[in-house]
């Protein structure tokens, strides 16, 4: 499995981080500082300005987030506090 960027970070990607941080689309947005439509089009897999999407992946690392792509997705949240993974 491969490390997943900004580039390659797909729609299923992006939701399954949001779950995983419990966001809303609108609690993402004000969290990010990108607009709600913004993050609808990104999750929806249609085109947006490539400082959204790496300002999108940069807050997702941020917050503990770690992505990987290869045979299946997979997304999971680093539990910094006590030095555990949680994967989905």
């Amino acid at each position: 499995m491969a490390a997943v960027n900004q580039d390659t970070m797909t729609p299923q990607h992006m939701r399954a981080a949001r779950a995983l941080l419990g966001w809303s689309v609108r609690e993402m947005a004000k969290q990010v500082h990108v607009a709600e439509a913004t993050i609808k089009r990104c999750e929806t897999g249609q085109s947006v300005q490539q400082i959204s999407r790496m300002t999108i992946f940069d807050a997702f690392k941020e917050h503990g987030v770690w992505m990987v792509d290869g045979d299946s997705l997979g997304v999971g949240l680093r539990n910094t506090s006590v030095g555990q993974n949680i994967a989905h």
